[in-house]
């Protein structure tokens, strides 16, 4: 990445991990997508328009972060996909609302026209309803792998996580264009985006009642959330819609603050850097970090 000066031995560990993790990651978004294919018909239009958004999945980041924060927490492999699926139906809910033209008015997502282009601005807006219902639908349900009071902390924090004090607040913030500072954009983009990966991070915290285990992925999941926000900035001028798979350039189209506008590419970086020497601070408090690290490296140095 250019602008962030690395050492020869971090330069070959960094290579390593974008050599295989983004094909470890590919492989589980890909049975994510299948769990996700089949718990999703394609009866009626709006199954149509739920299921043509949130299958392929794309990244499935935060799909992966709920099935290592619960392994982590000490749950089987086969629990965790239905908590998954549901934090990438919700994932899929808020972009297709952050792309109706009231919002970013985006016309690309994930390689694909956006759910409004492909059907229409009414059937994007609910099928967007649906697949917010469906993910409480598909946390909510009995399992014997949890207890019901750890899937009301984790449906509890969801809620809060998406509505006037999380995601709707940072749009909100974003839409009205009162973001000026370093300290508002971050606490914007800690609302927006952040809050959805850090409710990923925690879920087996929440599920199991570990309350230091909880605390530690808030903490990592926030960083980690502005490191994606502050990565997705720089693709946004960097990149090309072939390797993000959406609009370039849609920020500044809409006049909106990002943190290239305030910091500059390089400031960026270097900000880019501090969140990951942070993040990294954090994991290595936790006995055992999985592939949480990769999953760091991953989202830094990543193309797309």
């Amino acid at each position: 990445m250019g602008g962030v000066f690395l050492c020869h031995s971090h330069r070959a560990k960094i290579a390593k991990i974008m050599t295989y993790f983004p094909l470890f990651l590919k492989t589980f978004a890909e049975d994510l997508d299948a769990f996700m294919g089949k718990a999703l018909s394609e009866n009626h239009i709006l199954d149509q328009a739920m299921r043509y958004s949130a299958v392929p999945s794309g990244k499935a980041i935060r799909g992966f972060l709920v099935r290592e924060s619960l392994r982590l927490a000490g749950f089987s492999e086969d629990a965790f996909w239905d908590i998954a699926a549901a934090f990438e139906l919700f994932h899929t809910y808020s972009l297709i609302h952050d792309d109706l033209p009231c919002m970013d008015n985006a016309a690309l997502r994930r390689g694909r026209p956006t759910c409004h282009l492909a059907f229409d601005e009414a059937t994007a807006v609910l099928a967007g309803d649906a697949l917010q219902a469906e993910a409480f639908v598909l946390l909510s349900t009995p399992s014997p792998s949890f207890q019901s009071k750890g899937q009301i902390r984790l449906i509890h924090r969801l809620a809060v996580s998406a509505g006037r004090c999380g995601m709707a607040l940072g749009q909100a913030i974003d839409i009205a264009g009162t973001v000026n500072t370093l300290q508002d954009l971050k606490a914007m983009h800690l609302l927006k985006t952040g809050v959805l990966i850090q409710t990923a991070a925690m879920a087996g915290g929440l599920l199991g009642g570990d309350e230091g285990f909880t605390h530690t992925m808030e903490t990592f999941g926030g960083l980690l959330g502005l490191a994606f926000q502050v990565r997705d900035d720089l693709l946004d001028i960097e990149g090309c819609p072939q390797e993000t798979g959406k609009t370039a350039g849609q920020d500044q189209h809409n006049q909106r603050v990002t943190f290239i506008n305030l910091l500059g590419p390089t400031g960026s970086q270097d900000l880019l850097r501090d969140l990951e020497k942070q993040a990294g601070d954090c994991l290595a408090t936790l006995p055992n970090a999985g592939h949480l690290p990769d999953l760091l490296s991953f989202i830094i140095h990543r193309r797309w």
